[in-house]
């Protein structure tokens, strides 16, 4: 029992505590910041929110082409909100506003010209509230307006103006696409997030209103097919806006996927993440994802392995601590036994010891 507990255990026992609880916090801070870096759009419900009584739900929908989703879905399912809405006695409480918003995006290539020649660009037809969505950082300009007068008005990002321009500063300057000028109403530069550089790819992207890039690429009057469709709405309870828009859009899976932004990055999500983290290797949709939505899934998947060993670490640093409390009481408890007993022989010496004569 000696040999237990010597002071050279003691020493690697607790260095061992202090580097698992180290370990578990600079992981918990790695955590932190790559559910920060996450793109714009997973902290839309909570902007939304700010100032309102009504908790917020973020819901993203993405669709494979052969889903056919077009703008007239779009509107027939906004007409579904404001029913769903009514139904719960959500309703306006200032005049003016607005209860939801949404946006959505159609995606291709165009070509685009300039005075330098004409380049291939990865194109994005955008409707609804796509900018508050997506607060791409702005290098020069602003971005266009959902209206009329957006239609004549693009945004680039800096690897489309180098090559269009030869610059990054290019706003209000005129390019082609289809013999069809338009103004450079901003130039965007990169966000952050793990894995954005991959998603994003090395392709000069241009934004365009929905409108006028399914005119371009020669669609009906239904419009081009949306990829992706998203929504920040009053959820009073858990998962209402999510299974509101997953039952009601009208698009099952394989040729849609739905995806609760809200608390991504949450504890609970991310555990859940974990259990399925094989699983979601084997593709069996056939949706066409934005680069927008695979950042935020490769964010989402490093964020769960950090929380997984933090969990490993942050349980270590219990165990061992457990082990070093019994190591302790089991060295102790004797010693205090020892020491009763001696106390309870000297006090019985002590009770039977006669007295000495009086003085």
């Amino acid at each position: 029992m000696k040999q237990l507990f010597t002071k050279t255990m003691a020493v690697w026992l607790i260095a061992a505590v202090l580097l698992s609880a180290a370990g578990s916090a600079v992981l918990l801070f790695s955590l932190s910041l790559q559910s920060r870096s996450a793109l714009s759009p997973q902290a839309t419900a909570r902007e939304w929110q700010a100032g309102s009584d009504d908790r917020m739900s973020m819901i993203s929908a993405f669709f494979g082409t052969d889903a056919k989703v077009t703008v007239q879905d779009i509107y027939s399912f906004r007409e579904s909100i404001g029913r769903k809405l009514d139904e719960a006695s959500i309703t306006n409480e200032l005049p003016d506003t607005r209860l939801y918003i949404d946006c959505w995006a159609a995606h291709g290539t165009v070509y685009a010209e300039t005075t330098r020649g004409s380049v291939e660009l990865e194109a994005f037809g955008v409707g609804g509230d796509f900018f508050y969505f997506h607060q791409l950082p702005i290098v020069d300009g602003w971005y266009f307006n959902d209206d009329e007068s957006g239609e004549n008005s693009v945004v680039i990002d800096e690897t489309a103006a180098w090559q269009l321009f030869g610059g990054s500063y290019v706003s209000g300057m005129t390019l082609t696409i289809n013999s069809i000028p338009y103004t450079v109403s901003g130039v965007v530069g990169a966000e952050e997030g793990s894995g954005y550089d991959q998603a994003y790819g090395t392709s000069p992207h241009i934004y365009m209103s929905y409108g006028m890039y399914s005119r371009i690429n020669g669609y009906d009057g239904a419009g081009a097919d949306i990829i992706s469709y998203e929504l920040v709405m009053p959820s009073p309870v858990t998962n209402f806006a999510y299974s509101f828009v997953s039952d009601t859009f009208g698009r099952k899976p394989p040729q849609a996927a739905y995806v609760e932004n809200t608390g991504r990055y949450s504890a609970m999500k991310l555990y859940g993440r974990l259990s399925e983290f094989f699983s979601r290797s084997l593709k069996t949709d056939r949706v066409t994802y934005p680069y927008w939505e695979n950042t935020a899934a490769v964010t989402a998947d490093i964020c769960a392995v950090l929380l997984l060993l933090q969990t490993i670490l942050f349980a270590s640093a219990i165990i061992i601590a457990v082990v070093i409390a019994i190591i302790i009481i089991v060295r102790l408890v004797p010693r205090a036994v020892k020491i009763k007993d001696k106390a309870v022989d000297r006090i019985e010496e002590m009770s039977f010891r006669p007295a000495g004569p009086k003085p």
